[in-house]
């Protein structure tokens, strides 16, 4: 499964990234070998920010460096990632703490 997760005050803008995102995606799908099959896809969520989930609460943390939660994921190019990593539970907690508790986001670039 793959989560795209998004927010922004401003719909248009909004859009602007959800597509600039989705086509990060399909480049690595391609940079990986890997196919998605539209005709698979269930569904698309939507949810309202202000739910019980709060995003902004998930640490992301590149080369082992902690980011800011207003930190645009799409700054760093699908080419200059070695591994994602998405811990939660202990793992999560272990690595970040108390801070780690809605999960982490661990990046690791190429050298």
């Amino acid at each position: 499964d793959t989560n795209v997760i998004m927010s922004n005050h401003d719909l248009d803008q909004l859009i602007v990234s959800a597509n600039k995102e989705l086509s990060n995606i399909s480049l690595w799908f391609k940079v990986n070998k890997l196919s998605l099959n539209i005709d698979k896809t269930n569904y698309i969520i939507f949810k309202n920010r202000h739910s019980n989930r709060h995003y902004d609460d998930i640490r992301i943390l590149i080369d082992g460096k902690e980011q800011s939660p207003d930190f645009d994921l799409s700054s760093i190019s699908p080419d200059q990632i070695e591994k994602i990593d998405v811990l939660k539970g202990e793992a999560a907690l272990k690595i970040a703490g108390e801070k780690g508790k809605n999960g982490v986001i661990k990046i690791t670039l190429k050298k």
